[in-house]
């Protein structure tokens, strides 16, 4: 990102594409009328991990070394095992189910937004 611009239009589309993964999947399971808690608990949490992993961010950006690199896939599975945990909830799904919709939610909100900003960003 080069500027203020792009990590705005970079951050509204991962938020739409979050929304978008979570109607869909709430659609096709027929739990729709859960909508707002489900974006509210995933969306805040996101935050919360964010919040904790802007440090490690700068650290591993800083030092590059192996344990800086721990921490930051230690902090994506606990952010994984977070929204998993939601949408086993929600879902009603056992956990290895909730976990591959899980991975499919940051497949499609992080890789998806990455893929049209760079699409469109160039």
């Amino acid at each position: 990102m080069s500027d203020d611009i792009d990590s705005i239009f970079e951050v509204v589309l991962e938020t739409a594409l979050t929304l978008g993964f979570i109607a869909l999947v709430l659609l096709l399971n027929r739990t729709f009328n859960t909508f707002m808690q489900v974006a509210s608990a995933i969306l805040f949490c996101e935050n919360v991990v964010a919040i904790f992993l802007i440090p490690i961010v700068f650290w591993v950006t800083v030092a590059e070394d192996t344990p800086s690199y721990a921490t930051l896939a230690l902090f994506f599975m606990w952010d994984t095992a977070i929204v998993a945990r939601i949408f086993k909830d929600v879902l009603q799904v056992n956990t290895p189910a909730s976990l591959v919709v899980s991975l499919f939610y940051f497949f499609t909100t992080y890789g998806g937004a990455y893929g049209i900003y760079s699409l469109v960003g160039g």
